[in-house]
């Protein structure tokens, strides 16, 4: 079943990065993205993931100091609603098992749900995870050793979960309806 369940995919991973600086500053930043067109068989399965950092350093007195440092961290996820429940059964369904009967729908033996029903029948999800980091720090030198330092660091994070659960039939191998399955 887990040869069913699965198949080869991609993972390509991007990332840029551009530093520098002089005798009064210096800089970083980068960025990244990875997509991902899922390795589940069945249903809809991809991720983008992205993000974005910049650390500068500011020698703005002889004795005053700024560090800024903000990144910026996005997750898109669209999965099949009944994944983890699909690995799960995929486990415990017996080898020899066909995936549909002889009518041509999916196949449910003794209580176990099919994997791959589960997968294109049990509905879809979509996550969506933004992140926005920030970290201003302000050292200020007034006499040689004493250095007194002010820092601020604000997170912000907005995480969305939307799945939906449609209920379906699961049917015997003579094509009687065994059970409707109502997920969620």
């Amino acid at each position: 079943w887990y040869r069913s369940l699965f198949k080869t995919s991609l993972r390509p991973t991007h990332n840029v990065n551009v530093s520098g600086g002089g005798e009064n500053s210096t800089y970083l930043m980068s960025f990244g993205d990875t997509r991902d067109n899922g390795n589940i068989s069945a249903g809809s399965n991809s991720s983008v993931r992205d993000n974005l950092r910049i650390d500068l350093q500011l020698n703005l007195l002889k004795n005053l100091k700024l560090d800024l440092n903000t990144a910026y961290d996005y997750l898109h996820i669209t999965q099949p609603s009944e994944l983890n429940d699909a690995i799960d059964n995929g486990l415990k369904m017996f080898s020899y098992l066909p995936l549909r009967n002889p009518a041509g729908n999916y196949y449910g033996y003794q209580g176990y749900e099919n994997p791959i029903q589960e997968l294109t029948k049990g509905g879809n999800e979509t996550i969506n995870d933004s992140r926005w980091s920030n970290n201003v720090k302000l050292d200020w030198e007034p006499v040689k050793g004493l250095v007194w330092t002010g820092q601020i660091g604000i997170n912000l994070e907005r995480f969305d979960d939307n799945a939906n659960f449609p209920t379906n039939e699961e049917h015997n191998w003579d094509n009687s309806i065994n059970s409707l399955i109502r997920n969620n």
